[in-house]
C-alpha cells in the first residue's frame, strides 16, 4: 500500500494519544491495482469491557464507506494500535479481518509509538500477511 508520511505519523500519534487503549479508524483512497492511502479517519473504539481489544461498530463502517464512495474514494481498511504489544497481528485480530482490506497496526511502548506494520488476510486461510508499505514523502 502506498501512504503518505504524513498519514503514518497521524496513525503513531492516534495510538499514543488512546495510549493505554487502543486507537482505531479507517483508511481511505483509491485501489487501481495499487491501494493508494489519501486520508484517515478516526473512529470511536466501542470496546469498553477490554482496552487492549478495538470494536467499530457496523453504523460507523457504514457511514465511512458512504463519505468516502460520496469523495470518489474507497475504504482500503483499519488501522489500529497495539499498546505494549508488538506491531503483530493478535489471533482476534486476524479472526476479524476480511481478506483484501488492510490493516495498518502501530506499536505503543509506554506510550511512545513504535514500529508500524500493515497486513492482509490470507484469502483462503485463517492467517495474516505481511503487506508493503510504500511510505510517500511528500515535497
Amino acid at each position: 500500500m502506498h501512504i503518505a508520511a504524513r498519514l503514518l505519523e497521524q496513525i503513531r500519534r492516534a495510538g499514543e494519544a488512546a495510549y493505554p487503549a487502543e486507537c482505531c479508524g479507517a483508511i481511505v483512497g483509491q485501489a487501481d491495482g495499487v491501494k493508494r492511502a489519501r486520508d484517515l479517519i478516526a473512529l470511536a473504539n466501542q470496546r469498553t469491557d477490554d482496552p487492549h481489544r478495538y470494536l467499530i461498530d457496523a453504523e460507523q463502517t457504514r457511514v465511512v464507506e458512504r463519505d468516502a464512495k460520496e469523495a470518489g474514494w474507497e475504504v482500503l481498511g483499519f488501522y489500529h494500535s497495539h499498546p505494549d504489544h508488538p506491531a503483530v497481528p493478535s489471533a482476534f485480530d486476524t479472526d476479524h479481518a476480511w481478506p483484501w482490506y488492510s490493516y495498518v497496526i502501530v506499536q505503543v511502548t509506554r506510550g511512545q509509538a513504535q514500529e508500524v506494520a500493515s497486513w492482509v488476510r490470507h484469502p483462503e486461510e485463517p492467517r495474516m500477511e505481511t503487506e508493503l508499505l510504500d511510505v510517500e514523502r511528500e515535497a
